[in-house]
């Protein structure tokens, strides 16, 4: 860490209490940024304002910073829910200051990179498609021209749009309705963002689209012409192909930093060996048990044993046992002159539960959870 950077984490965690601190860069060039993300307890800005607002001021002659003050919980209630700017900052390389000496995945509870990422790219579609279909809407009112509906959804498609960069480049949503404030706020934060406006030479194509909002929404039309919202939606359009790209950039990024993380840990498995592991589960599912009918809810073991779940093979294992010990009980007491040959039964009884004991599964469950030298984790009583 160089001697600015300490310099700065040093007054940030003298004005307020401070759990975690990461600085990291983006971008190159003009769009290159140097960011400083502060974690702390609940409650701990409530009564600070101004000292958050020193820790912005002190940054204001240092060209190219930019600082982000989140709750720790916050933090960590995104970070589960697959929030790309914390999964993006979350490195140990990032980490410039912690007041814990418990690491902050630590905290995460157990959450994998595999999670992380396919959480992030669910949270992304589900946001993602909810644009789109205000899109879609903004296309409907066009074709029956009704274009005052067709601007108030297209409003709509720039706002969320925005919404949804905030949210994956920035950590949190910036909480307003006007198109003009969200695109000054996307500027300063993501500059690599292309901005679908100029905004010193279309002001009153962005006051038009702003004004949607507040008066087709109380049910007052405004006037707007078929060339206007025309060229509103090409732009809206253009915007929501802009955030696909970024997203996939980003996540693609955060996806080769996870696959050297998951190559060097021991208490990750790689993407390929997961792949793997799934491919010899479904086989031995597939080699195990079968149904009779495609659309049937009972499963079947191979040995003829009915299931409601595989998890039943172990429940079956073990009433079989019981049923011979009550037999072998029953043998010496000579009450079993009623079964003739009852050690042939017996004898049987256990084969089937050997059988049925589940060897080739325990052997994936290794897989699964990546052990490879498994009596290193076995503690020495001595």
């Amino acid at each position: 860490m160089n001697a600015n950077i300490q310099k700065i984490v040093n007054r940030i965690t003298n004005l307020i209490r401070t759990e975690y601190i990461y600085y990291f860069e983006t971008g190159t060039g003009e769009a290159h940024l140097k960011w400083l993300l502060v974690l702390y307890p609940e409650g701990a800005l409530s009564l600070q304002q101004d000292q958050k607002e020193l820790i912005s001021g002190m940054l204001e002659n240092q060209s190219g910073y930019v600082l982000r003050l989140y709750s720790l919980q916050y933090a960590l209630r995104q970070l589960q829910e697959g929030n790309l700017f914390f999964l993006r900052v979350y490195d140990k390389s990032n980490l410039v200051y912690s007041k814990s000496e418990e690491p902050l995945e630590h905290l995460m509870d157990d959450l994998t990179p595999v999670q992380a990422l396919e959480r992030a790219e669910s949270r992304f579609d589900r946001d993602y498609n909810r644009v789109g279909a205000f899109n879609e809407g903004a296309l409907f009112y066009v074709e029956r021209e009704d274009f005052s509906q067709a601007l108030f959804m297209t409003h709509q498609v720039m706002e969320l749009g925005s919404r949804l960069m905030e949210i994956m480049l920035v950590g949190k949503e910036k909480v307003c309705h006007d198109i003009r404030d969200h695109l000054k706020h996307l500027s300063v934060f993501v500059p690599e963002f292309e901005l679908p406006f100029d905004l010193g030479g279309e002001t009153a194509l962005v006051r038009l689209l702003d004004s949607a909002y507040k008066e087709v929404r109380y049910g007052n039309d405004i006037q707007v012409s078929e060339a206007q919202i025309t060229l509103l939606k090409g732009k809206s359009e253009k915007m929501l192909k802009h955030i696909s790209k970024l997203f996939h950039k980003h996540l693609e990024a955060i996806r080769d930093r996870f696959a050297e993380v998951m190559e060097e840990s021991d208490g990750f498995c790689s993407p390929e060996q997961v792949r793997k592991t799934r491919e010899k589960i479904k086989r031995l599912l597939k080699k195990k048990f079968f149904k009779y009918t495609p659309d049937s809810d009972r499963i079947y073991h191979r040995g003829r044993l009915p299931l409601n779940r595989p998890q039943d093979v172990l429940f079956g294992v073990s009433s079989l046992i019981k049923v011979c010990i009550m037999a072998l009980h029953t043998m010496e007491s000579d009450e079993h002159t009623y079964i003739p040959f009852p050690n042939i039964h017996l004898k049987s009884v256990l084969e089937m539960a050997v059988e049925l004991l589940p060897y080739e599964e325990v052997e994936y469950i290794e897989d699964l959870i990546g052990v490879d030298n498994i009596d290193e984790h076995i503690p020495s009583v001595f």
